[in-house]
């Protein structure tokens, strides 16, 4: 189809400014049907013998181009509902979720304790099984509800002096049974008094809680460094996580930060988890205005560490 450049330019071809070069715009013409459609219209500069400096305009029908920019779109906006359906679905159906299996883990460990009545060993060795299945359906179940609630927005953060050696200390103490099950003693370095940064105290000992299980999975018979470093400057606390795992390949670095992303390396030292810990943990390090890093030897083990403004 040719359109005359009146049709869509009303001065036609005409001198340009010194200096211009050219551009281009998106307006509407009218086809030779009568019906309106949108153009791109080209303007560059154009030298002649006779006429001087003059405008060449180039008009090109995109009209097929701007229907499957509004299909795109329509669809982005359908997908984006979408999902923020979804996740609030699952942050509203956070107690629902949990309060049945809290229930049954309670039951199953009134059981074990013997209160009812004695067990004999296979019916103690089921319970067992029960109650370790049961706590592994929690650990998805929270991580899959963690996320849902970090991605509708409903986390609520607040910044304020928290003290990083308690937080870290805590972690510690709540993790120690986790560790001696694998064999792995847990070691805390830095500074013994108070170091407050500008954090939120259950983000970070979730960030922190998140590093050290990961640790503890990947340094069996080993051991687990949680270290505080303060910069010289004073002005930032690192906290870092460091285990004797398999580490991980420099092509996974990225990728091991992906929801449900695993490195193949840690993948073979362990079959548990969802690949969110890490996912989760950056999510939240970024809604405090930080970052998790990760270094990494294969065969040596990995560090992984946050960063944070001091008080």
């Amino acid at each position: 189809m040719g359109l005359p450049v009146e049709a869509v330019l009303p001065g036609g071809l005409r001198p340009v400014d010194a200096g211009q070069v050219g551009a281009c715009v998106v307006m509407s013409a009218v086809h030779e049907d009568g019906t309106a459609i949108p153009v791109e219209v080209s303007l560059s500069a154009l030298e002649t013998t006779t006429s001087g400096r003059l405008t060449m305009a180039a008009v090109r029908d995109i009209s097929d181009r701007k229907h499957i920019e509004h299909l795109l779109q329509h669809n982005v906006s359908e997908l984006e509902r979408a999902s923020r359906v979804k996740n609030n679905l699952l942050a509203s159906m956070s107690h629902e979720l949990r309060t049945p299996l809290n229930a049954i883990l309670g039951f199953t460990g009134t059981l074990l304790m013997k209160l009812p009545g004695p067990l004999n060993a296979e019916q103690e060795h089921q319970l067992h099984l029960v109650k370790a299945s049961g706590v592994h359906l929690l650990s998805i179940i929270n991580d899959l509800l963690d996320l849902a609630q970090i991605e509708s927005g409903k986390v609520q953060i607040v910044l304020v002096p928290v003290d990083c050696r308690a937080v870290v200390d805590a972690v510690v103490q709540s993790l120690e049974p986790l560790a001696e099950t694998h064999h792995v003693t847990l070691h805390v370095e830095g500074p013994e008094v108070p170091v407050s940064a500008t954090a939120d105290k259950r983000a970070l000992s979730q960030i922190v809680v998140n590093l050290v299980n990961n640790a503890i999975k990947f340094a069996e018979g080993s051991q687990v460094r949680i270290r505080l470093t303060l910069q010289e400057s004073g002005d930032r606390i690192q906290i870092s996580v460091h285990d004797t795992g398999p580490g991980i390949p420099e092509t996974d670095l990225d990728r091991i930060f992906c929801a449900f992303e695993r490195s193949a390396a840690t993948a073979k030292a362990t079959d548990e988890g969802t690949g969110l810990g890490l996912h989760i943990s950056q999510k939240l390090a970024e809604l405090m205005n930080s970052t998790v890093t990760v270094a990494s030897v294969v065969g040596e083990g990995s560090t992984f560490a946050i960063s944070l403004a001091t008080c």
